[in-house]
């Protein structure tokens, strides 16, 4: 009865406003328009702008949450999102949809959320497209240039994510050399350190999966199903997981995980997102977060593999 409830609200919520309607958020400043068209997306849902910069609220239950800018319903992939903004601020776009009785969210896309038209389109699991059409989105690649990002409060804090997300990516296309991974230590549900380079250095393991994720996440919890059948199938064969939560809440993340069936390594500080493995690996564009290290050599291999596409490439490597 309590998911019928839950369902019916959400239905409520995504699929049954009047089209017209749009949602009645306070807004000062110049407009902006982000215009979207984009495939893969499941099911019916609305499309929402979440503020990554100062946006984080911690609430007592231990729950984390973007604050919400603006949305919009999608119809047939498309959607327009319309308000008006005081100063440029990095975003999050998130997707809420209903597919059957699954409700769902999925990060899309993280951009600058700035005056004029934001246009943001391609496949929905590509995460790093990105958008363009107003300057700091065209810059984006050469970030040390634009002078109008100089003027953010946070763009040096940004330009480190970036670079230090470019030492933790791998090489494009088998061009260049993979980089090394990024040891982290950090405590166990029983509060015993764990380092990640003594998972990599365990006899038999061939691969690891660094994963960041949190229990309030639910594209998290999405994965964990995949993450469960991928260690089952392949543990036997070297490949172990290693997974980094960025809960707040130490008690709600132990009992999470005593009582899931995921029998790999878990860590957490109880820092959020200020946990500096965190920081190492240029996690800014949020979580789920996957990183596969070769434990032979040491280095990235891939980075952002989930559902399918990581059982497939383990079955390559394995």
């Amino acid at each position: 009865m309590k998911r019928i409830v839950l369902l019916f609200a959400a239905l409520m919520t995504v699929c049954c406003s009047k089209q017209e309607q749009t949602p009645e958020f306070v807004q000062e400043g110049q407009p902006y328009v982000i215009e979207g068209q984009l495939t893969g997306l499941p099911g019916k849902g609305v499309m929402e702008v979440h503020n990554a910069w100062d946006g984080w609220t911690p609430l007592e239950s231990g729950v984390n949450r973007w604050q919400v800018l603006n949305q919009a319903k999608v119809k047939r992939g498309h959607f327009r999102i319309e308000g008006k903004i005081q100063e440029p601020t990095y975003v999050f776009l998130y997707y809420t949809y209903i597919k059957g009785l699954h409700v769902g969210t999925l990060q899309i896309r993280d951009f600058f959320l700035e005056p004029g038209t934001i246009t943001v389109t391609g496949d929905a699991g590509d995460d790093m497209s990105g958008a363009s059409g107003t300057p700091l989105n065209d810059a984006k690649a050469v970030l040390k240039k634009p002078s109008p990002l100089k003027q953010m409060d946070q763009a040096r804090r940004l330009r480190q994510d970036i670079e230090q997300y470019d030492l933790t990516a791998p090489a494009k296309d088998g061009s260049g050399e993979n980089p090394p991974y990024i040891d982290i230590n950090l405590p166990e549900p029983d509060g015993t350190p764990l380092s990640l380079k003594s998972v990599l250095e365990t006899p038999g393991t061939r691969y690891v999966l660094l994963d960041f994720w949190a229990t309030w996440c639910d594209p998290c919890v999405e994965e964990i199903p995949n993450l469960v059948s991928a260690y089952r199938e392949f543990h036997p064969k070297g490949f172990d997981i290693y997974s980094v939560s960025i809960d707040t809440n130490m008690d709600r993340w132990r009992n999470y995980v005593r009582n899931a069936e995921m029998a790999w390594h878990h860590v957490c500080d109880g820092n959020g997102n200020n946990t500096q493995a965190w920081q190492d690996y240029g996690a800014h564009q949020g979580i789920p977060l996957t990183i596969l290290i070769d434990a032979s050599t040491g280095r990235i291999i891939a980075r952002n593999l989930r559902g399918e596409g990581l059982r497939e490439f383990l079955d390559d490597l394995l």
